[in-house]
């Protein structure tokens, strides 16, 4: 990168990170002009270790992406389409026969989140590190009423790639660490790493007290629930932070120019609405 341009990139991003309170980051851009690659901050405010771009961030629901887009390869195999409902493949989803995989995938489904069940929270405040199953999570969102009929209004839920974790299982015949693992991770996307060992809800992360919940799964199958706990995962799941666009779309854009997902699959286009800042 040109130092006149590396100079105003370090000004820029040293100014954002003040204004805006971000103790670290790791700031990576590649172009034909050549590469920027620097740490910024913090990796600790603990220890006052410094941000560097070898630091292991998890990376929350960008893990999104790669659920969908293992969806998407099946799609490619001829397993289903995305306007089957989840209800064909998935029993006791309420009102699984109307909600379509495309809904799920759009975050359109109308399904909760487990996280605005008052008993999943009890559960979580009384005890943040404990792992939790699909299906239990599942349960804490299927016992409260759909917030609106599948396709009319856009919500980010975790619930919904939670269900689509299960499809991929059920139709790969393979769990969904080792199928992603094979046909996601693989792929030869820059600068991609995941620990898919068990145990690696310990792997050292930076800003582990950010109280955020998601529904990331390890290695192991087990939903982690608190985003402070997990470590570098590698599955479907869903930090508590805004997502603007159709993982269908985010996750075509992911591995363009593999050939392993192609245009026609990237259907949908970008979502335009925002969530609720007051729901969240």
């Amino acid at each position: 990168m040109p130092p006149e341009v590396a100079a105003r990139l370090d000004t820029a991003i040293t100014a954002i990170l003040s204004t805006s309170r971000i103790p670290g980051a790791t700031i990576g851009v590649w172009a034909p002009q050549g590469t920027y690659l620097k740490g910024f901050g913090v990796a600790d405010r603990r220890s006052g270790r410094p941000m560097d771009p070898a630091t292991l961030m998890r990376i929350g629901s960008e893990t999104k992406t790669f659920t969908v887009t293992a969806l998407l390869q099946l799609v490619d195999q001829g397993k289903f389409s995305l306007d089957d409902p989840i209800g064909r493949f998935i029993p006791d989803v309420p009102g699984g026969d109307a909600i379509t995989i495309r809904h799920l995938a759009g975050m359109r489904s109308g399904l909760p989140t487990y996280l605005s069940n008052p008993s999943f929270a009890r559960k979580f405040l009384a005890d943040p590190t404990r792992q939790y199953s699909a299906q239990e999570l599942l349960d804490y969102a299927f016992a409260q009423p759909p917030l609106f009929p599948p396709g009319t209004a856009f919500n980010y839920s975790n619930t919904n790639t939670i269900l689509l974790g299960r499809l991929i299982e059920h139709l790969s015949g393979q769990s969904l660490a080792t199928y992603l693992q094979a046909n996601v991770l693989a792929l030869p996307v820059h600068r991609t790493w995941s620990d898919t060992r068990p145990g690696n809800a310990k792997v050292p992360v930076a800003q582990r007290d950010t109280g955020l919940l998601d529904g990331s799964v390890g290695s192991s199958g087990r939903h982690l629930a608190s985003e402070g706990y997990n470590g570098a995962t590698h599955e479907e799941g869903g930090t508590a932070g805004a997502a603007e666009s159709d993982p269908v779309q985010r996750a075509g854009s992911l591995v363009v120019g593999t050939g392993r997902v192609r245009g026609r699959d990237r259907r949908g286009g970008p979502c335009r609405e925002r969530r609720d800042p007051a729901t969240g």
